[in-house]
């Protein structure tokens, strides 16, 4: 039971899975609870489920980095045409501070004239707001995103892949009963990443 109330803390505290950013302490649980699995994995039992669903997420921000590596020319691309929007909109905005500023120097306008200033201002004024709400709806998109980058990079540092190896290569050692039951959980998880079922330890349909 200790063992088990354990295992289920670090999991939870790990925070993987959760979509918020890790700070160190979130990867300091994650690294222990790898380290138990590599050192202790013959006495983990059932709570080899927690490893395998940490290890899963682990995976995930493996192959999420080593894209993220390959991408980095997109990813430059891109942040060079977000700059040059950036500079067209600042232009743009100059560009309407200064008809504003001729408009008012300019007394001997007649209505007419006047007015057509003023609308053109207006549809100005509307692209820019227009301009505002789309880059903020931009940001609000990316922010899970960064997250998630920013979580690759930080678990990557962490979290090599000897390590991982290792967890796998030593269960070669473990007793005919700690192996079966490594087997089973790692099954169980396995399962639970192709049907995205949530199951628990010790739940009877997995059986």
């Amino acid at each position: 039971t200790a063992r088990d109330a354990f295992m289920l803390a670090l999991s939870r505290f790990s925070q993987l899975g959760t979509g918020i950013l890790l700070e160190p302490r979130h990867v300091r649980c994650v690294q222990t609870m790898l380290a138990l699995a590599r050192s202790d994995g013959e006495l983990l039992g059932s709570s080899w489920e927690h490893v395998f669903r940490g290890l899963s997420e682990i995976a995930r921000f493996h192959q999420l980095f080593q894209l993220m590596a390959r991408n980095d020319r997109v990813v430059a691309a891109a942040a060079e045409r977000r700059k040059s929007r950036m500079a067209e909109r600042e232009k743009r905005q100059a560009e309407r501070e200064r008809r504003r500023v001729a408009r008012e120097a300019s007394d001997s306008l007649d209505d007419k004239s006047i007015a057509s200033i003023e609308s053109e201002t207006d549809i100005s004024y509307a692209e820019s707001l227009f301009d505002e709400a789309d880059l903020l709806s931009l940001d609000d998109q990316m922010d899970a995103k960064e997250i998630d980058e920013a979580n690759a990079r930080t678990v990557y540092e962490a979290v090599s892949e000897e390590l991982i190896e290792a967890i796998y290569e030593r269960s070669s050692s473990m007793s005919t009963v700690a192996v079966k039951e490594f087997i089973l959980q790692l099954c169980r998880v396995s399962r639970m990443e192709i049907s995205h079922y949530g199951g628990h330890v010790g739940s009877d349909s997995n059986q």
